[in-house]
């Protein structure tokens, strides 16, 4: 299985980091092929910039539109076009942040902005059963610094984890076509102490394998 793990997570020795290092080890033991896209080590650039695109070609202004006009002529920048290369070549995307503001760190919403861009992921014609990325599995990843019980009707978000990302998982990753499994999550990761976070970091490799050997999905477009 060929994997594109994306990682927003900034520091490499916190429980979501080591997460990362765990899946990594996870995918090197099972041999899938493994590209990683460390957002913050590679520095990133999160805003739209002329260098997205080796030629202008849409008249307007509008970031969508000449993403559209890159994909039909495939004149994306490098970087963003490595990016949509490993993307494509992905059977499983796995996308892996901390929850800020009950919302992905900015660097990934710019990475799924500028890759996942028009006519790649989706285009008017293309969405959800349709989306240009249908047959491939996405499974989100992310840790937040609550106990569970804040984050259901009754606590203090009055939702789940899975609901303050309903724009990320239905919106995004569902509309591109991928199927999109269900999150695993991770509460209270920076107040766990560390056998804590390695009886977490077992748990969270049997949820890996349990995804890809008996998968759950929250939207499935195939």
């Amino acid at each position: 299985m060929n994997v594109l793990f994306i990682n927003a997570h900034q520091q490499p020795t916190s429980p979501g980091g080591q997460l990362h290092h765990a899946a990594i080890r996870f995918f090197e033991k099972h041999q899938h092929k493994a590209t990683i896209v460390d957002l913050y080590n590679m520095g990133f650039d999160a805003m739209p910039r002329d260098w997205d695109f080796k030629t202008k070609f849409s008249a307007s202004s509008a970031y969508s539109d000449e993403q559209a006009a890159a994909a039909k002529h495939d004149s994306f920048g490098e970087e963003i076009k490595s990016q949509i290369d490993a993307l494509r070549k992905a059977d499983l995307v796995l996308i892996e942040f901390p929850l800020q503001f009950h919302n992905t760190p900015a660097i990934l919403k710019g990475w799924l902005d500028k890759v996942m861009a028009v006519g790649v992921a989706y285009d008017e014609n293309h969405r959800y059963a349709q989306g240009l990325l249908k047959g491939k599995q996405c499974l989100v990843v992310t840790t937040t610094d609550e106990p569970q019980g804040n984050y259901s009707a009754s606590g203090v978000h009055k939702a789940s984890v899975s609901q303050h990302l309903y724009w990320l998982l239905h919106g995004t990753l569902a509309m591109s076509g991928m199927d999109v499994l269900k999150p695993i999550i991770l509460h209270r990761a920076s107040l766990l102490s560390d056998g804590e976070v390695q009886e977490k970091i077992d748990a969270f490799q049997q949820a890996l394998a349990s995804a890809l050997d008996s998968p759950s999905f929250v939207y499935k477009n195939s």
